[in-house]
């Protein structure tokens, strides 16, 4: 029957944290007017502001424009929510283990003042043992001594996540239509500054794809796992 469990060399496991991650941040894009040039966009002639995206919008350019251009929509980031660094305790990994057992039952035949006890199988010594709360010397014959730890101080976890600044990016393609209602195209403008050179337009419609995201940072281990205060001294026959 087992009467006492310890442990020693204690091997401190730190905590396993999750990943981190940040949430997709809201992403508005502005875009920048039209403009309205003479062919090979040599000479400005106009600008015009561009519609909501997906939206028509009237064009009435004047005389002379045979190209357009656009520069790059101007992108707007909000902030992103962190999420992550759940904290995973593994349980305490010892290197070694002390287990006493008592209660095998007693025989004679062994001479007076003497009585027989059963023996430990293996793994287990055959010694005999006491034992006694705190760290303290092995009298007598109980030469042998094994210091155990009876309970661990865990202050293991994981630190918080955060997210960085945002950054987002903004694409648009302005298409150019010959009538006023967006039917009959004539071509795309790209918004990144390039010159496109069309016949007179009557209308435009605007379509923007964007995306944003976050750097994270945080959620590494911190804290501890210790060996406790409270120890048990074994001592036995060698």
């Amino acid at each position: 029957m087992k009467s006492y469990e310890g442990n020693r060399d204690l091997n401190p496991t730190p905590a396993i944290c999750s990943d981190c991650a940040c949430s997709t941040p809201t992403v508005t894009c502005t875009p920048k007017p039209l403009d309205l040039d003479t062919a090979g966009c040599a000479t400005q002639k106009g600008f015009a502001t561009q519609p909501t995206p997906g939206q028509c919008g009237p064009l009435s350019p004047p005389s002379g424009v045979t190209s357009y251009q656009a520069g790059a929509p101007i992108a707007f980031t909000g902030a992103c929510a962190p999420s992550g660094g759940a904290a995973t305790l593994p349980p305490p990994d010892w290197g070694g283990t002390g287990l006493a057992c008592g209660g095998g039952g007693l025989g004679g035949g062994c001479g007076n003042k003497a009585a027989c006890a059963a023996v430990s199988g293996a793994p287990f010594g055959s010694g005999l043992c006491i034992y006694r709360s705190g760290d303290l010397a092995c009298p007598g014959a109980f030469a042998t001594k094994h210091l155990y730890v009876n309970d661990v101080i865990d202050t293991r976890g994981c630190g918080v996540c955060t997210c960085g600044g945002g950054s987002a990016t903004c694409t648009a393609t302005t298409t150019l239509f010959s009538d006023g209602a967006c039917a009959t195209s004539l071509t795309d403008v790209p918004n990144d500054g390039s010159c496109v050179n069309s016949a007179a337009a009557s209308s435009i419609k605007i379509a923007i794809t964007k995306s944003g995201s976050c750097p994270s940072d945080g959620g590494m281990p911190k804290g501890t796992l210790q060996e406790g205060p409270s120890t048990t001294t074994v001592c036995c026959i060698p």
